[in-house]
């Protein structure tokens, strides 16, 4: 499948969001778990939410970076061994490291990092879903 951007948007009621974006633009829910959700490629590209405390713990931004912005992009690809190269290849260019690659919980392998512009990225491989 290749590397694939997604914009992930903090929303504060997860619920309402995913019915707005569902009945209101005509998203179709790819995947559903908690404070996230994840819908089908459409309208140009892929699109999810997560609500925004859970989002912003997960990269420990509140306590370690002064705050949330509320938008984040990520990077999915293929494999944890594309994690990493990509996480060291951002680092490179000057990205700014928030969480180094690890393994979630939930079975994805994934890093944070801000870009030069202080924009939040996550790489993420496609994990055992």
């Amino acid at each position: 499948m290749g590397d694939q951007v997604v914009v992930s948007l903090g929303v504060d009621d997860i619920e309402r969001a995913k019915q707005f974006f569902c009945d209101g633009l005509g998203f179709e829910i790819e995947r559903a778990e908690g404070p996230f959700a994840a819908f089908k490629e459409s309208h140009g590209g892929p699109l999810a939410l997560y609500s925004g405390p859970p989002l912003a713990y997960e990269v420990d931004l509140v306590a370690r970076e002064g705050g949330y912005r509320g938008v984040a992009f990520s990077c999915v690809v293929d494999s944890a061994e594309r994690v990493d190269e990509l996480a060291a290849q951002a680092e490179r260019a000057g990205a700014k490291m928030i969480k180094p690659p690890f393994a979630a919980e939930w079975g994805v392998y994934m890093a944070y990092f801000k870009d030069p512009g202080g924009n939040l990225w996550k790489i993420s491989d496609r994990g055992s879903r």
